[in-house]
């Protein structure tokens, strides 16, 4: 439907070439575009997804593990040995998960650094040609693709920070967890280790080691492409 757009909004640039190969590379590029990104995006939020429900998976294993220890009234050495062992293999996948994290970062660093460069330099374009009032004939197509690019980068940030999130989530349950452990709990202790490990190595996706990919990323995104557009606003005016 894009596609069509900028085929109607182009209609004098591909008039003004006669060469029917132009027009084959113009679609194409256009089709080539829009296929790229979606391609990325859909990669990137099945990636990051699945780390996300591999930690659901594992918190929810954790709870369990700890609540059979603590329903059972006697607390058997054999219950306390089994927990432990349960606990350090919940701890070791953990960091098996966190792991995965940081190769996701290193092979999808960079497109998701390209996507969101893409989109503030796209909402800058845009937001230029409405205030210097140059190329208004192919605003509505270019706010388009701008509206897809937008919803797929918003779609990254969210799934990154929902996933971050929910590996974080294995640290409020090792607080709450362990008061229901006598003190001197070998239980207790090795859950305090598991939340230290876990505060210390949060699961963070990062773009190129640059910025933290996360709700937040949107935020600084508008801030930056607002304080661009009052600079253009104000270099117009002096002209």
């Amino acid at each position: 439907m894009v596609l069509f757009y900028y085929l109607y909004s182009d209609k004098e640039i591909l008039e003004s070439h006669g060469n029917i190969i132009y027009k084959i590379w113009f679609i194409l590029y256009i089709t080539l575009e829009e296929v790229f990104w979606l391609y990325m995006v859909i990669l990137i939020n099945e990636i990051v997804l699945n780390l996300k429900e591999k930690y659901e998976v594992l918190n929810q294993k954790f709870v369990q593990v700890l609540n059979i220890s603590v329903e059972n009234k006697f607390m058997s050495k054999d219950v306390d040995l089994m927990t432990l062992k349960e606990i350090k293999k919940i701890k070791f996948l953990y960091r098996y998960i966190n792991d995965l994290v940081e190769r996701t970062n290193d092979l999808l660093g960079w497109p998701t650094f390209c996507l969101m460069a893409y989109t503030m330099l796209d909402a800058l374009t845009i937001l230029n040609c409405l205030v210097v009032g140059e190329y208004m004939q192919l605003i509505f197509t270019d706010t388009l693709e701008l509206f897809a690019i937008i919803i797929y980068t918003v779609y990254i940030a969210l799934s990154c920070d929902f996933t971050s999130y929910e590996g974080k989530k294995i640290i409020t349950l090792c607080y709450d967890l362990e008061d229901k452990f006598p003190m001197k709990s070998p239980i207790r202790k090795e859950l305090l280790e598991v939340a230290v490990q876990a505060k210390h190595f949060p699961p963070k996706f990062v773009s190129m080691g640059l910025f933290d990919i996360n709700r937040k990323i949107l935020l600084s995104m508008v801030a930056t492409i607002t304080t661009y557009v009052i600079a253009i606003i104000q270099f117009n005016s002096v002209l």
